[in-house]
């Protein structure tokens, strides 16, 4: 991956942490982000594309640091605090 793609997986996973820590805390002590976020936001908050944010998601959840829960929920695993 490009130094781009790492430092924006750095600055998403940071922005999702912030988000969590102000909200809630999951099953197992995991944070939880109650709340849908929009793409879009978190592309104002980190400074980057839609698009970017989008891929940068969708590659944490397949590798298991995050997980989109049926309600709208973002479940953070422990792991993701090694990105922010």
């Amino acid at each position: 991956a490009s130094a781009t793609a790492k430092s924006s997986k750095a600055w998403v996973a940071h922005a999702l942490l912030d988000f969590a820590v102000a909200d809630a805390q999951g099953p197992q002590g995991q944070l939880l982000i109650k709340e849908k976020i929009s793409r879009q936001d978190l592309a104002k908050m980190v400074g980057a594309s839609r698009e970017m944010v989008s891929r940068v998601m969708k590659d944490l959840e397949e590798r298991g640091f995050i997980e989109a829960l049926p309600n709208g929920a973002t479940l953070l695993k422990d792991r993701l605090n090694a990105l922010g």
